[in-house]
């Protein structure tokens, strides 16, 4: 008979993943004790259990404790006193999705079934790529109007204005766990169609003309009615009939238009403008002030 004592010898599977299914080998445990029965102490937990036969160790809950477990392994035998060995059991942790989002998460009623509403934002504890990230409808507030398209939520069938929630269930090869989280979704009403008088207030916010010119094209364009640019149309027309003439000192003079073009005007020719662009202001002012039902036209021709 050899003299050597008893051993318990373990070797465990590494690295070892937080996320491990149930059943999984965490280590193998040998001893030189014949006829040996294996147990593992109430300290060890609830997590992991033995075959008392063989002496592997196997998963029982999934996810694995977030500490490193500590595991004492005993082995009995008859007519002998119980062999035990306690050693920890390094856990790697996988990333936890914590959160998820819906960005844009409204739509219009007017939005045609097949919209994407939006996209699906993950926030998790560490890095999982996302293409490994698959998106399931568990439940809907508004059964069959949604569907998961990849990363996206799409419309299914049309729905009226209110708050849907969808709950959608995140997994992952490279995730702790299967996580899952709620969405609200905003259907909002159709958006009131703006009246007259409201184009017009807008329209005179940066109020713009359209110049035709039958003699000369060449000053044919989209000319600013603002007010700082009726302040100099003002100013040149001052001008032009006290006999001063144009800001050149010559028969023409440059005017831009609304792309920073240049275009060569004569007196004439701006008189006409200027009181295009005069007539223009006023009837728009009139219908912005409620008086009128008709947008003035902004087109100014000249002869």
């Amino acid at each position: 008979m050899s003299d050597t004592p008893p051993v318990i010898t373990y070797s465990l599977t590494n690295p070892l993943l937080s996320n491990v299914p149930i059943r999984t080998v965490i280590a193998e445990c040998q001893t030189t004790l014949p006829n040996s029965m294996w147990s593992l102490s109430e300290d060890s937990g609830k997590a992991v259990g033995i075959d008392p036969l063989s002496g592997t160790i196997l998963s029982l809950t999934t996810p694995l404790p977030k500490l490193p477990m500590n595991l004492t392994v005993i082995a009995t035998a008859d007519d002998v006193e119980p062999l035990s060995i306690t050693f920890p059991v390094p856990i790697v942790q996988m990333p936890e999705f914590r959160g998820l989002t819906l960005e844009p998460n409204t739509l219009e009623t007017t939005d045609p079934t097949g919209t994407v509403i939006g996209t699906f934002i993950v926030d998790a504890t560490g890095q999982i790529p996302p293409e490994s990230i698959t998106y399931t409808l568990t439940a809907s507030s508004a059964a069959l109007a949604f569907v998961v398209q990849d990363d996206t939520l799409v419309l299914q069938t049309p729905l009226v204005p209110g708050t849907y929630t969808v709950t959608i269930k995140l997994t992952s090869t490279f995730a702790n766990q299967p996580q899952s989280f709620d969405i609200l979704i905003t259907i909002n009403p159709p958006a009131e169609a703006e009246t007259v008088q409201e184009r017009a207030q807008s329209l005179l916010i940066n109020p713009i003309v359209t110049v035709t010119c039958a003699s000369d094209p060449a000053i044919d364009g989209s000319y600013s009615a603002d007010t700082g640019h009726r302040t100099y149309i003002n100013s040149v027309t001052i001008s032009i009939n006290a006999g001063t003439g144009l800001p050149s000192g010559q028969d023409t003079f440059n005017y831009l238009d609304t792309d920073a073009a240049l275009h060569t005007w004569n007196a004439d020719e701006f008189l006409v403008f200027s009181q295009g662009v005069m007539v223009y202001i006023y009837n728009l002012s009139l219908v912005a002030n409620g008086f009128g039902l008709t947008l003035p036209g902004n087109v100014i021709q000249i002869p």
